[in-house]
């Protein structure tokens, strides 16, 4: 029997990795090392840092940083993005117990918007009117 090995997804959608714009306008490392880090080599990275679409995302991560408060959130996002693989590492483990693959996954659902809404609160938890009028 051959072993399936599931390859996430995520990690294919651009040329580059999403959080490497991100990287370079928090300025979390020099560009060699970041470069390193992404196995980028030089030539790779004097073609990519020239791409038109590469350019808008780094400019938008850059005024992103500008903005007050914006790193911290970035940086969430940033380490938002790592802990995703190993989430999708963990849902295609059989080693893992499937409560925890479960759960992990409707946390994903959640996350990428694809969970239905919750139910209306009824009964003692839902939101009540009230109006008072003193005279």
């Amino acid at each position: 029997m051959t072993d399936i090995v599931a390859t996430n997804p995520s990690e294919k959608l651009t040329p580059y990795p999403a959080t490497l714009p991100l990287e370079i306008a928090l300025r979390t490392a020099p560009i060699k090392e970041l470069c390193a880090e992404y196995n980028l080599t030089r030539e790779e990275w004097a073609e990519l840092r020239l791409d038109p679409v590469f350019q808008a995302d780094l400019k938008r991560a850059v005024d992103m940083v500008k903005q007050e408060g914006m790193s911290v959130r970035l940086k969430a996002q940033l380490q938002s993005e790592e802990l995703l693989k190993t989430n999708w590492r963990m849902i295609h483990d059989p080693t893992i117990p499937a409560s925890v693959r479960a759960d992990l996954s409707k946390f994903t659902f959640r996350v990428a918007g694809l969970a239905e809404p919750p139910k209306e609160a009824t009964g003692p938890t839902a939101p009540t009117f009230a109006i008072q009028i003193n005279l």
